[in-house]
């Protein structure tokens, strides 16, 4: 008997496939998104220069799940 997984890979449409595996990780980078602005607007209440390294963090944070995505 086929997983779920094999079905979706082996005999899904590939339109569908996509979708499937697209939208956990388009849920993901929103919700680190807006943790981000909330985090860079509370930090920018502190100073100029904290503004400044949360926007640094949140570049490299970028590249770690783009590499994890991959």
């Amino acid at each position: 008997m086929k997983t779920k997984e094999q079905i979706l890979f082996e005999d899904a449409p590939v339109g569908r496939a996509v979708i499937s595996l697209v939208i956990p990780t388009v849920i993901s980078q929103m919700i680190t998104v807006i943790y981000n602005m909330a985090d860079t607007f509370f930090v920018g209440q502190i100073s100029t220069s904290a503004t400044g390294g949360v926007g640094v963090s949140f570049a490299v944070m970028s590249v770690i799940q783009a590499i994890g995505f991959a």
